[in-house]
């Protein structure tokens, strides 16, 4: 089983390779307003953007409770992951319904809640590092 802190590296990487694609479907975007390109590669992107969100979150979902454990007690646990959880679901439904001049709104929505967790995240491997949890 991967410990606390594996989790949280890799939660870090997946985010960081995360905005990549964001990044890469925003260029794209500009290319077809700006230059009238073809939409195909900015579908592409997308689609694997979308991909690896949902790669993303399955991880993060079977992880997260095990993570939270770590910065607070178990009794808020369920109701802190049900949100987040109901997050990814939001975000999924956005993100599988956006029309090209919505999707800096989605993306700009995607990069505030990868920002949002490793604000939590960070407080889980403070607290692991001063316990010692794995």
């Amino acid at each position: 089983m991967m410990t606390v802190k594996q989790a949280l590296a890799k939660v870090a990487s997946q985010h960081e390779a995360l905005r990549a694609r964001m990044d890469h479907c925003t260029e794209l975007a500009d290319e077809v307003e700006k230059q009238g390109s073809s939409p195909d590669k900015l579908a592409q992107e997308l689609a694997e953007l979308r991909g690896a969100f949902e790669r993303h979150n399955r991880f993060e979902e079977d992880m997260l409770r095990p993570i939270l454990r770590t910065i607070v007690e178990t009794l808020r646990v369920d109701g802190i992951a049900s949100a987040h959880v109901a997050e990814h679901r939001e975000l999924d439904h956005r993100f599988s319904d956006s029309p090209l001049g919505e999707l800096r709104t989605t993306i700009a929505m995607l990069r505030d809640h990868l920002a949002e967790e490793e604000a939590h995240f960070s407080l889980a491997a403070n607290r692991a590092i001063r316990t010692g949890a794995k």
